[in-house]
């Protein structure tokens, strides 16, 4: 089961929160297919604070999206191609990163909205 969560800020002059960063918490993922995300789900709404720990994580790359074929309210997350930048990035920053134990998929709002062309900012509801 996935754990969403939304980081929001206050955008502009009117100081509304907008959610910026969407957070998903997997205790366990197949690298090997596509995770598929419900923006209708409930999200909890979280602080940069928060984020602070030992608790690996991943920003999923923007051309990772994918559109989901029959529902305007889902997008998928093609894990291959994260794992496989996140394998490029190891070798260029030389650390080691244990894809088994990450925890979190660390989602641009503004990434997801850009690929797949629709407003996802009034489904993520505090």
């Amino acid at each position: 089961m996935l754990k969403i969560s939304g980081i929001y800020e206050e955008s502009g002059e009117s100081k509304l929160l907008t959610p910026v960063w969407m957070i998903v918490e997997c205790h366990s993922l197949n690298w090997d297919k596509t995770l598929t995300i419900d923006i209708k789900a409930p999200f909890h709404r979280i602080t940069y604070d928060e984020l602070e720990g030992v608790f690996p994580s991943i920003t999923v790359p923007d051309f990772a999206y994918t559109r989901h074929e029959s529902n305007d309210f889902q997008f998928g997350i093609i894990l291959p191609l994260v794992k496989k930048a996140a394998l490029s990035a190891e070798n260029i920053c030389q650390a080691e990163i244990d894809l088994s134990s990450v925890y979190r998929l660390v989602l641009r709002i503004g990434d997801i909205e850009d690929i797949l062309q629709y407003n996802v900012r009034p489904h993520m509801k505090r």
